[in-house]
C-alpha cells in the first residue's frame, strides 16, 4: 500500500485494518452515548427542574421568567412544564440579545 511518497509494508495492512476495526467501534461507542444520554434527560423539566438547571431558586423563576410570555413553558393543569430543549434554545437567544 502507498500513502502519498511512502511505502506501508504488508505487515502494516493487518495494522491498518485494526486501526480502522477500533476507530468503528469508538464511533458506535460514541453514538451509544450520545442516544443514552438522550434517553435519560426527560423531554420537560418541572419549575423545580428548570430552576435547579438555570440555577436560581423556583421563586426567581416563578417571579422573573415564568410571568415572560418569551419563556417557554406548557400549563399542564395548575403546574408548569418547561420543554427541556426550548429552553436552551431561549436562554441561548437570550445570551446573544443580551451580548450582541
Amino acid at each position: 500500500m502507498r500513502l502519498g511518497q511512502m511505502t506501508i509494508p504488508s505487515s502494516s495492512n493487518s495494522q491498518l485494518d485494526k486501526s480502522r476495526e477500533l476507530l468503528h467501534i469508538l464511533e458506535r461507542m460514541i453514538e451509544i452515548v450520545e442516544t443514552k444520554e438522550m434517553e435519560d434527560k426527560p423531554l420537560a423539566l418541572t419549575v423545580k427542574q428548570a430552576a435547579e438547571q438555570l440555577q436560581v431558586s423556583v421563586p426567581t423563576l416563578r417571579e422573573h421568567f415564568l410571568c415572560r410570555p418569551d419563556f417557554p413553558k406548557v400549563r399542564a393543569g395548575t403546574r408548569f412544564l418547561i420543554p427541556r430543549k426550548a429552553l436552551e434554545e431561549w436562554l441561548n437567544s437570550q445570551a446573544s440579545i443580551n451580548h450582541g
